[in-house]
C-alpha cells in the first residue's frame, strides 16, 4: 500500500511531485495515476516570482519587462521585485522526472482512475482503475475532474465568461523583437461586439515567438475565427521587415472564467488539487503559482504529521469580490476593460499590479489602486452586485 495516491501528472500534479522530491517526506511510497502524461506536453505555464521563489524550477523563457498596447498608444512596464517567466509543459516534465531519478519509491500506472473510494474500516482511499485494479493509500491528491461529464459541460455553460486562446510558435526570418520584453496585451486587433479580444506575445529569442490571441467571451469562437486573426496579426509583425514566417506548433485552449464553488476534499483523506480546487484565477486565467502554494502546503500537512489534513484553504474574501466586479464588467460593457488595463499599468507601479494579480497585496494599497482607475464601470458593477 502506498501512502500517496496522485491522480494526474499536470500542471497541479507536476507541481505535488517538484515538492515531494526535495522534502522530508520523499522517501514515502507514493504511486501516481495517469492514463497519458505527456497529455501536458503541448502545454505553456507563465508565472512572475521574486528572486528565490521556485528557485528549483529552471524556466524556458524570461523577461523583465512587458507591453499593453492600447488602440492608441503603448505603455511599457518595467519589472524590478519580480520576473516573468514561461515554462513548456515537456520542460516542466522533464525537471520533475529528473527530481524523481533517484526515488525507486515513486510508481507510475499509465491507467484511468474509475472512481476514488473512503473506507472507514481501514481507513485508506481507494482508487479503482480502468482495469479493475484497486490501488490503496493514506492519502489521495487529485487534480482529475471528479464532476460527470453532464456537470463540466453544465459549469462551462454557466460561466459568464470564457477565456478562449489560439496560436502558436512562429519564427520570422529576421529579427522582428525585443527578446527582453513581452507583450502582455496588445489591443490592437479585431474587436467583435460582446467581447474583448487582444494579442499575447512571449518572445523567444528576436525572431521566434509564441503568439497567441486571446478573447474573454460568453461563447466559444470557431477555429476559422481565431486563425483569421491570428494570421492577420503575424503578417502586420512580418509586414514590419518584410519578412516570411513559420507556424512551428500550433497551441490552443479555453479556462472557464468562473467564480463558484469547488470541492477542496472529497472525502477524509482525499483532497483536489489545480483546477478542480479553484487555484485558476477567474479575472486573469493565471494558476501557475498558486498551484505551487497549494502543493507546497500539502507537502507540509504530510510532514508534519498527525493523521488529519487540512485542507487549502480556499480563496474568498475581497480577491474574488474583486473578480466578480471586472466579470460584470466584461458581461454588461466588455470594451470598458480596454480601458481598464491601458489606465491599470500605466497608472500603478508595476510590481504592485503583480503583487495585486497574484492576491499578494494589502488593502490599502488596493484602494489607492483603484482610484487611480475608471470609476464608473466599477461603481455601476458594485451596484448590480449589491442590488441585482
Amino acid at each position: 500500500m502506498s501512502s500517496i495516491t496522485l491522480i494526474g501528472s499536470g500542471g497541479a500534479g507536476l507541481a505535488f511531485l517538484h515538492h515531494f522530491a526535495s522534502s522530508a517526506i520523499r522517501h514515502w511510497p507514493l504511486t501516481v495515476i495517469d492514463p497519458n502524461p505527456q497529455s501536458a506536453h503541448s502545454k505553456t505555464w507563465c508565472y512572475w516570482s521574486e528572486p528565490g521563489e521556485l528557485s528549483q524550477l529552471t524556466p524556458d523563457f524570461s523577461w523583465t519587462d512587458f507591453m499593453v498596447s492600447g488602440t492608441t498608444d503603448a505603455t511599457t512596464c518595467e519589472l524590478n521585485r519580480y520576473r516573468y517567466h514561461c515554462v513548456g509543459g515537456a520542460s516542466f516534465h522533464r525537471i520533475v522526472m529528473n527530481q524523481l531519478k533517484s526515488l525507486p519509491n515513486v510508481r507510475f500506472i499509465h491507467e484511468k482512475a474509475e472512481s476514488i473510494s473512503w473506507n472507514p474500516q481501514n481507513t485508506t482511499v481507494e482508487v479503482t482503475l480502468s482495469n479493475t485494479e484497486v490501488v490503496s493509500s493514506v492519502y489521495c491528491f487529485t487534480s482529475a475532474p471528479h464532476e460527470s461529464p453532464e456537470k463540466l459541460q453544465q459549469d462551462r455553460a454557466s460561466s459568464p465568461f470564457l477565456q478562449q486562446f489560439a496560436g502558436g510558435i512562429v519564427a520570422f526570418d529576421k529579427p522582428v523583437f525585443d527578446a527582453d520584453t513581452l507583450t502582455l496585451m496588445d489591443f490592437k486587433v479585431d474587436q467583435h461586439p460582446g467581447s474583448v479580444h487582444f494579442a499575447y506575445v512571449l518572445p523567444h529569442d528576436a525572431n521566434k515567438a509564441l503568439i497567441e490571441i486571446t478573447a474573454f467571451t460568453p461563447e466559444l469562437y470557431s477555429e476559422a475565427h481565431f486563425h483569421k486573426a491570428f494570421i492577420r496579426y503575424v503578417e502586420r509583425i512580418a509586414s514590419t521587415k518584410n519578412c516570411g514566417y513559420r507556424l512551428l506548433e500550433p497551441e490552443q485552449g479555453v479556462i472557464p472564467m468562473h467564480i463558484g464553488h469547488h470541492a477542496r476534499k472529497l472525502n477524509p483523506h482525499t483532497f483536489t488539487l489545480g483546477t478542480q480546487s479553484g487555484m485558476v484565477k477567474p479575472s486573469t486565467g493565471y494558476a501557475f503559482f498558486a498551484m505551487h502554494q497549494q502543493a507546497r502546503f500539502y507537502i507540509n500537512e504530510l510532514m508534519a504529521g498527525g493523521g488529519t489534513l487540512r485542507a487549502y484553504p480556499a480563496v474568498h474574501g475581497r480577491f474574488r469580490f474583486y473578480d466578480a466586479l471586472l466579470l460584470d464588467i466584461l458581461r454588461v460593457d466588455p470594451h470598458q476593460t480596454i480601458s481598464i488595463f491601458q489606465t491599470l499599468f500605466r497608472n500603478v507601479n508595476t510590481d504592485r499590479v503583480m503583487e495585486f494579480l497574484r492576491e499578494s497585496s494589502s488593502l490599502p494599497y488596493e484602494m489607492l489602486m483603484f482610484s487611480k482607475l475608471p470609476k464608473k464601470p466599477f461603481l455601476k458593477a458594485l451596484w448590480r452586485h449589491v442590488f441585482s
